[in-house]
């Protein structure tokens, strides 16, 4: 029986999330390293005046959009890192 191969992840943004989750799906077994307490990348250290500078619909997983309680154009940073959060539970990140 072939193992997985494993894989390094550098960060666990939005990047390291996604990358996380199309390795998984392709049979790999990524390791996350993230120096923070817990995911989000640089979300998690904004101020809490911060808002999204694009439209929601510019970002946001392809696979998971935002829910439908989030009506803003430009989400505020609880907002985003809820939405990050969501996809990290819904995929078992």
């Amino acid at each position: 029986m072939e193992s997985k191969k494993r894989v390094c992840i550098i960060g666990a943004g939005i990047s390291g999330l996604t990358t996380c989750k199309h390795l998984l799906h392709r049979g790999f077994r990524p390791v996350v390293f993230e120096a923070q307490s817990s995911i989000g990348g640089l979300w998690r250290n904004t101020p809490a005046s911060t808002r999204l500078q694009s439209p929601r619909w510019d970002y946001q997983f392809s696979d998971f959009p935002w829910p439908e309680k989030v009506t803003e154009v430009c989400p505020n940073n609880r907002q985003v890192m809820e939405y990050i959060e969501s996809y990290a539970l819904q995929f078992d990140l």
